[in-house]
């Protein structure tokens, strides 16, 4: 099983989307079989690694091509009479062990559905292999294709979808900005991961998750730490105004969000 790390922020601008492209393709350099998913409805993650190894071919490649992660998900998230299967993936030409499951702007319609799922706590029997979709399709798509690790570029946002990805996930990174709001979204998250954990344990113990056939893991993400970007270096060291921000995230993260998770078995 290839180990499934996402890269999430609820604050935007912080660099997810070009972390994940660089931190794949310098794993499938080093040999490693890497794919990377845009669960972003933003696609910027897709219309990055398309236009860089085809050159502006978006349009053509949707037209021609049916799968991204709408498509691989629909399934079980619109209640299809029909089972996973292992998606087929875009494969790069100049880096033979890197792929990429595209995005979709329509993957936000799925949220609805996510967030029923989990309200519910397993009442509706017709949801009840939606918690453990995702997780089912990398391990399929992680078998046909031999992966060592999955790399998901998430959206900045708090919902249920998000939830769903992260806590299905093995281990997580924050990428940041160093500024203000990135600071704020740092104290939302020493929030949000509690009630998240909250949520998918309640979920773990409904029986009718129990008896799904694409079950949730049974363990919690673990935090990786964070990376810092997006700054102005001067003589190989952030200048001023820059490295007073990284010093205060750095300390939020240490003195407030590691404590909060080592609480919750996620460090």
């Amino acid at each position: 099983m290839a180990k499934i790390i996402a890269l999430f922020n609820n604050k935007g601008g912080v660099s997810k989307t070009t972390t994940t492209f660089h931190l794949g393709w310098k794993l499938a350099e080093l040999g490693y079989k890497t794919l990377m998913i845009d669960t972003d409805p933003q696609c910027n993650l897709t219309g990055l690694c398309l236009n860089a190894d085809k050159e502006n071919k978006l349009t053509q490649f949707y037209e021609a091509n049916n799968y991204n992660i709408k498509s691989a998900l629909s399934p079980v998230l619109n209640n299809e009479m029909r089972p996973l299967e292992a998606t087929t993936c875009y494969e790069f030409e100049h880096n033979e062990n890197l792929f990429l499951l595209p995005g979709h702007i329509e993957f936000s319609e799925y949220d609805a559905t996510y967030n029923i799922a989990e309200n519910m706590t397993g009442s509706l029997v017709v949801l009840q292999n939606v918690p453990g979709a995702l997780r089912q399709l990398i391990t399929m798509t992680s078998e046909k294709y031999h992966l060592d690790f999955v790399l998901l570029d998430m959206s900045p946002s708090i919902s249920a979808t998000n939830a769903n990805i992260l806590m299905g996930s093995d281990f997580f990174i924050i990428p940041c900005a160093p500024d203000y709001f990135c600071y704020m979204a740092i104290e939302s998250l020493i929030k949000v991961f509690p009630k998240w954990c909250s949520t998918y344990d309640n979920l773990r113990k409904a029986e009718v998750f129990k008896n799904a056939i694409y079950k949730m893991n049974d363990t919690v993400p673990k935090f990786l730490g964070t990376i810092q970007q997006r700054y102005r270096p001067r003589n190989g060291s952030p200048v001023k105004a820059f490295s007073e921000w990284i010093d205060d995230i750095n300390k939020i993260v240490a003195e407030k969000l590691v404590p909060v998770l080592d609480e919750n078995g996620m460090l």
